[in-house]
């Protein structure tokens, strides 16, 4: 499962609140919900382009992917 909290640490520590993030065009406000609440989204190629010219980061520092143990009993073998 992918991760977002380093985007919302990095927001955080830039004060880029929900509302700039909105007005400034960069994730739907739905998308940014439940990227916080951890729900699966498609987060489109130039949002992330736009998210690390903002904060001056690689896409790498924006989210990571941590394993799920409920999708690993799905898995095939």
């Amino acid at each position: 499962m992918i991760k977002y909290d380093k985007l919302f640490m990095l927001l955080d520590n830039a004060g880029i609140n929900t509302t700039k993030v909105k007005e400034m065009g960069i994730i739907p406000q739905v998308t940014f919900y439940k990227m916080k609440r951890g729900e699966p989204v498609g987060l489109r190629y130039e949002s992330l382009d736009r998210l690390c010219a903002l904060l001056g980061c690689q896409p790498g520092d924006l989210m990571e992917y941590v394993p799920d143990p409920a999708e690993d009993d799905q898995m095939p073998e």
